[in-house]
């Protein structure tokens, strides 16, 4: 039964498969019998553009109709030049395999695919794809549009290249080099090269440096690669061992190639070497040197090199004058009319050696300049320095006064060899002075002083002729002369010679002593003194209303008693020196100083009474008067002597002096009278009025000072501050610690011995003194101070020895600093000072005051002076708290 009932399933299902299967037949020819439309397919659009970094697009394929059944569309795709798949663009369908399968349902009217660009960041060409329909399935054709063209348009744009900084420097030594940047302003987008050129003023490319890369055809190629945001190029100093400026060289960009164009930015670069080694400045040591035509052994130049070298180099020196060979060699040998001197390193100096050439014909002095004009190396030139001149003096020939002047060593000096000088005679005795004779020719003038008195055998117009030879170079209080000449010396060419035309120069040319020896002339000057008394004797000072210089008139001179004139003019006469100061030396008064033409005048108005009785040291009520010039053109000058001061303004600040200024002097100014007595008694006194070029107007004061004042301490020296530490014939000079005059005020000790020590030990209950040893008879201890204004003079010191020291002094007293009088002997203890307790039997003081001599004085010096014998080299002798006092 089981059996039966499968037999009957399978059956049955059999018969089912049969009539499933005629049903299909049957409506597969009913198909057949109806046709399905066919649809044509084209893309949208022919061709299409999208950017690199675009979103992705779609590509459409339109049906003319509805699919009439499922099918398959096969598109290609044609890639243009350097386009590739994933690197340029994706599908999706993919399409890596350069065909995409696009599916198809019943009833669609389109289809599409999806395309993508890819952005690689590359500045490229534009890349093109060509998608085509290839092939359709059943029911489908291809329309006329059936390719699209793709335009993958690249968006890169190139890089821009500017150099990071403008400027930059290395050193010369620095030959590893320095690298100079350029930026990029984003990662290149391909490759590509930025050329850059160059020039410099003072840069010699392989000369001075290199690059890497190196240069071709005068430029340097920097090569670019993609993704670089930053590219350099090395510049290479090289080193020269010579000093040289600072070398500039200026980068600037020539073109830009591949993915990179040139920036706006910065298109320049200039790189400084700096040199690296340290000038040496060569300069002459000096600037003339004289020798004779005999010296076979030749002159020697130096040349100092400042700092010491640190490198080696050489130092060209150029001559003129003098035929070389002929007049002169050198040593080392020039070349080509060159001397080159070889400069080793680590020196500070070099020099070479003039060797004159003694020859038998008489000529002129041949004058050879030398001249510093090239250098190489680390020796440099400076702007000064440069020119060095040697005069090679002719044997037998005349010297010029000039070459005389010059050849003054500096020090006293014997004049051994010949030397002969020929002028006319500008002065004799006794205008200046009895033995001395003022000699000028056309280079210049000087004073020789006759070894004995002339006694006008020499007059002044004398062409003289002047063997110098026995003479003695020397300077008196800065003038410079030849001394010790023989009279026999001076022979007398002719008489009545013209006089030189004196040289018309300024007070400030007179003051520079350039002149020294000539006769000269200075106008519109005014004598500073003239009062309608004053004579000319002595030294007057002269001004032409800023610069002040002296006139000199010796004692002896026939005008010393002539009076001074008012006014401004002209003053002739022999530049003269006295102690550094200049003054001019008229010779005949009448011919050589202008006669009286005041400027103006200064008129007063109104007169003082006497002011009384007045404390000392206490000040009057003040009286007034008025002053007022007239046609003057400079200050006027108010002084009032001791005892009184002034001012111009009432109740104000009352001096001993005041000015009215030249922009006030011709109109009405009041001036205020004090008078402050610092002594007791009667005083009578004057107020002057100076105007340069008026005549000087005065003004009498009186008032009687009642009571005594009290001393003043006018210096003190206590040297603790001031100490006595040096060695030698005479110690340092030490500045008063205290005082109303200390700054003015100077101690000193003077010994004959030069092996003398100036030493501190303790003082008299104080930690200094002023001590010193090797004492022999006539060295004493000086205090310099001035009394100007005070009188009653009192000095005061503590002085003590050891016990081989000195003991027999004596007080002495000056009031010029050269002629001294003894006040008193006294006698030096021995006693052991310490800087606790003052020992008081070692103290001195000398009450002053009746010796009205030291009263008012601009100079007053003491002198403790040793009037014993000589003492042993170690016996000593010590001062301390020294003290001037007046009132």
């Amino acid at each position: 039964m089981i059996k039966q009932n499968h037999i009957f399933g399978l059956m049955s299902k059999i018969a089912a498969s049969i009539v499933l299967f005629v049903l299909v037949l049957i409506s597969s020819c009913k198909d057949d019998e109806n046709p399905v439309a066919v649809a044509t397919v084209q893309f949208s659009t022919a061709q299409q553009s999208v950017s690199e970094s675009g979103s992705s697009i779609t590509v459409l394929l339109n049906f003319d109709k509805a699919a009439g059944r499922d099918g398959t569309i096969t598109v290609t795709a044609t890639e243009g030049a350097e386009t590739d798949y994933t690197t340029h663009y994706l599908t999706n369908p993919n399409g890596s395999s350069g065909t995409l399968e696009l599916e198809v349902s019943k009833g669609q009217t389109s289809t599409q695919f999806t395309f993508t660009p890819v952005n690689n960041a590359l500045l490229q060409e534009d890349k093109t794809v060509t998608f085509t329909i290839a092939d359709v399935s059943s029911g489908f054709e291809i329309g006329a549009t059936d390719s699209d063209l793709i335009t993958i348009n690249d968006d890169e744009g190139p890089t821009r290249a500017n150099f990071a900084v403008a400027s930059s420097s290395t050193a010369e030594n620095l030959t590893d080099g320095i690298d100079v940047t350029i930026n990029l302003t984003s990662p290149a987008p391909g490759t590509g090269s930025v050329v850059v050129a160059f020039e410099s003023a003072n840069a010699t490319y392989t000369t001075n440096f290199i690059t890497e890369p190196a240069v071709a055809s005068g430029l340097l190629e920097v090569p670019v690669a993609v993704g670089e945001t930053t590219v350099h190029f090395k510049v290479k100093p090289v080193d020269d061992g010579s000093v040289n400026a600072t070398r500039t060289i200026n980068f600037t960009f020539e073109e830009a190639t591949g993915a990179v164009e040139l920036g706006t930015t910065i298109t320049s670069h200039t790189l400084s070497i700096t040199d690296n080694e340290t000038p040496s400045v060569a300069a002459f040591d000096g600037t003339t040197a004289s020798t004779s035509e005999d010296n076979a052994t030749g002159i020697t130049v130096p040349v100092t090199l400042t700092p010491a070298t640190n490198g080696t180099g050489t130092a060209v020196i150029s001559f003129t004058g003098g035929t070389y060979g002929e007049d002169f060699t050198t040593d080392p040998a020039a070349v080509s009319g060159k001397i080159t001197l070889n400069i080793a390193t680590s020196t500070g100096s070099s020099s070479f050696k003039v060797i004159p050439v003694n020859d038998t014909e008489v000529t002129a002095n041949r004058e050879l300049t030398f001249t510093l004009t090239e250098s190489t190396g680390v020796v440099t030139l400076g702007t000064t320095g440069t020119s060095y001149e040697v005069t090679i003096e002719e044997d037998d020939a005349i010297a010029t006064i000039a070459d005389v002047r010059a050849a003054f060593p500096g020090t006293t000096t014997n004049i051994t060899s010949s030397l002969r000088i020929r002028g006319v005679v500008t002065s004799s005795n006794p205008q200046v002075n009895t033995n001395n004779i003022w000699v000028q020719d056309n280079t210049g003038g000087i004073v020789v002083r006759l070894a004995a008195a002339n006694n006008n055998t020499v007059e002044r117009g004398d062409d003289v002729t002047i063997q110098l030879n026995g003479g003695q170079y020397f300077e008196f209080s800065g003038l410079l002369q030849i001394q010790n000449v023989p009279n026999a010396n001076v022979v007398v060419n002719s008489k009545g010679a013209a006089l030189p035309t004196p040289e018309v120069i300024t007070v400030a040319q007179l003051n520079s002593n350039a002149f020294e020896g000539k006769l000269v002339s200075i106008s519109d000057v005014a004598f500073v003194d003239a009062n309608g008394t004053a004579t000319m004797s002595g030294t007057r000072a002269v001004s032409n209303g800023t610069t002040t210089t002296n006139v000199r008139t010796e004692t002896t001179a026939p005008h010393a008693a002539s009076v001074m004139p008012y006014g401004f003019g002209t003053i002739t006469g022999l530049a003269g020196e006295n102690s550094g100061a200049a003054q001019i030396i008229p010779i005949v008064f009448a011919n050589d100083v202008f006669t009286n033409n005041p400027s103006g005048t200064i008129g007063i108005t109104g007169a003082l009474a006497d002011f009384g009785s007045v404390n000392t040291g206490a000040e009057s009520a003040d009286q007034s008067y008025v002053v007022q010039g007239t046609s003057l053109i400079g200050d006027i000058i108010v002084t009032a002597s001791a005892g009184f001061k002034v001012s111009l303004t009432q109740g104000g600040t009352y001096e001993s002096s005041v000015t009215i200024p030249a922009a006030s002097a011709n109109l009405a100014t009041t001036v205020y009278v004090k008078f402050i007595p610092a002594n007791g008694g009667a005083q009578n006194g004057t107020i002057a009025h100076k105007s340069l070029g008026a005549a000087s107007v005065v003004v009498n004061v009186s008032g009687t000072g009642v009571g005594a004042s009290p001393l003043q301490t006018l210096a003190l020296w206590t040297f603790e501050t001031s100490l006595p530490n040096s060695t030698g014939a005479v110690s340092a000079n030490l500045q008063a610690e205290s005082g109303t005059l200390a700054v003015a005020s100077i101690a000193s000790g003077v010994h004959l011995s030069a092996s003398t020590v100036y030493s501190n030990p303790a003082g008299n209950g104080s930690a200094e003194s002023f001590s010193s040893n090797f004492w022999d008879t006539n060295d004493y201890y000086q205090f310099a101070t001035n009394s100007t204004g005070m009188a009653d003079l009192k000095i005061s010191w503590d002085q003590t020895r050891s016990g081989s020291g000195p003991s027999a002094f004596a007080l002495y007293y000056s009031t010029d600093g050269t002629n001294f009088t003894k006040h008193a002997d006294y006698t030096v203890i021995q006693a052991t000072w310490a800087s606790g307790a003052a020992i008081t039997t070692t103290s001195f003081s000398y009450d002053l005051s009746s010796v009205t001599a030291l009263n008012n004085q601009s100079t007053l010096v003491f002198r403790l002076v040793h009037t014993g014998s000589g003492i042993a080299t170690g016996g000593t002798n010590r001062v301390d708290n020294v003290k001037v006092e007046a009132r």
